[in-house]
Formats: C-alpha cells, structure tokens, sequence
C-alpha cells in the first residue's frame, strides 16, 4: 500500500514500474492513490523516457488527476546530477532524442537490445541491466527539454556530490565515498545551471532545514520552486505527495509551461 503524506496537494517526482527500472509501484496504484487522498496533480518521472506518457494520461484522466509531463535526465557532470523536465509538448522529439543518447552512449555493451526501427532501447530490456547509466551532459539535457517545450529543473541538489570527492560519510553504488557540498557550493552551483537555463529547484529535501536553504537560494534566484516525493517503492516508508509545494508553486510553475510551449510552437 502507497502512503500519503498528509496535507500534500502535489507530488511532481514520481517512478513507475511500468517505466523505471527501479521502481515496483504500478502507475495505475499511484493514480487511485492520489484520487483517493485529493493529491490533485502530479507529474511521473521516469528515468530518461517519456514512453509512457500516453498511458499516464489516460489513468490521469479516468481519475480526476491534473497530469504535468515529465521526466528525469540521468547526466554526467556529477554525481547524482540529474535535471528534470515538465510539460514538454514534444515528447515524440524527446523521447526519440534519448533513445539515440543511450544507444550511442554504448548501452548495448550492457545487454540491452536496440530496436533497429525506433533506434530506441525499451524499459523491459533496462530492467536486466545491474545499474542504469547517464546518458549526457547537463547542458544537453537542458536543451532537448527546452526542445521539446519544456522546463528544465534542478532535480534533489541535496543528493550532489562532486565526482572526485572520495571521503565524506555519503556511500555510492561502488563502495567508495563521496563528499557532501557546501551550502556555498550548492548555490554556486544551482546558480551556474541557471546562467545554463535551469528555470527551477527542487526544495523538497528530507531534512527541514534542507527545504529552508533550497527555498532560499530559490527566492533569492528568482527560480520555481518545485517539490515530490522521488518515489519507487511502497517498501520503504515513503510516501506520496510533498507539503512543500504550495498553489503558487504550482502556477508558476504552469506559467513556465505555457511560455516555453508557445516558444515551441
């Protein structure tokens, strides 16, 4: 059973075992979750696919969910730099421009079998892979968001390390060590990907004081602040929904959309 969390009128970072390789929570479960608890709108993230934006829709609309396209860019710049994008317009541009970034970027050395049609390599094969590589630099990312009519965001900046960082008390995937930032150098940071066109942050940290620095540094950048839960499983006590997302949140953030829709036009 998917929790929710109490209060939450949003969640705008959510996995789904239709579409991510390491989520086990069906879309349809989060969608009846959300109708039933009056989470009003959401926004499925799936790692570097939009495939399924079609059949979240639908779910979506059979219940009464307002449904915001996104997804979630795996890059390499560093560690955990993910950027995340919201209501593209062009999600057959997108999704075929991260099909031909994860073949060229040698997925099928890692098992993965590539339709020779679509040029695309599809969710069941990710699930065979042990772990799910980045597939560009930000700024690539940032521009095949905005491509494709999006907005580009900041996803979890409190989960950045830098890649040449080996001690510190935050464990990777290989055993080693990588260190945490400075409030300085977060911002720095955050700061450096808007002059690149990231229009927002993420601020819905797990630690309170967290999601007070990343609200700051977003007022004081004059960015969108947005919020979800990052889930993918049930498992672990996590729950739908963010309370850190507020109604002007949300129309900002819609705002946003519409302008960088009209620009794809």
């Amino acid at each position: 059973m998917v929790g929710v969390k109490e209060g939450a009128i949003a969640d705008l970072h959510l996995h789904t075992k239709d579409g991510s390789y390491d989520a086990d929570v069906p879309a349809e479960r989060l969608f009846r979750t959300a109708a039933w608890a009056g989470v009003k709108t959401l926004s499925i993230t799936e790692h570097d696919t939009v495939e399924f934006h079609g059949e979240n829709l639908r779910l979506a609309e059979l219940n009464g969910i307002d449904l915001i396209s996104g997804v979630e860019i795996s890059c390499v710049d560093f560690y955990n730099a993910h950027i995340l994008g919201y209501g593209m317009n062009d999600l057959a541009y997108l999704n075929g421009y991260l099909g031909r970034a994860r073949v060229e970027g040698g997925w099928q050395t890692q098992g993965y079998v590539l339709d020779k049609h679509e040029k695309q390599v599809t969710c069941a094969n990710l699930r065979k892979a042990r772990f799910y590589p980045p597939v560009l630099k930000i700024k690539d990312a940032i521009e095949a968001i905005v491509r494709a009519g999006g907005v580009p965001v900041a996803a979890h900046p409190w989960w950045w390390r830098d890649l040449e960082s080996k001690t510190g008390r935050s464990r990777n995937g290989n055993g080693s060590y990588r260190r945490k930032l400075s409030h300085e150098r977060y911002e720095a940071k955050i700061e450096k990907l808007k002059n690149m066109g990231v229009k927002g942050i993420e601020c819905s940290a797990p630690r309170e004081e967290d999601v007070d620095f990343y609200t700051s540094v977003a007022k004081n950048l004059k960015m969108i602040r947005t919020g979800g839960s990052d889930l993918h499983s049930a498992k672990n006590g996590r729950k739908l929904g963010t309370t850190v997302l507020t109604s002007r949140d949300l129309d900002k953030l819609y705002n946003a959309i519409a302008a960088s829709n009209c620009k794809n036009i």
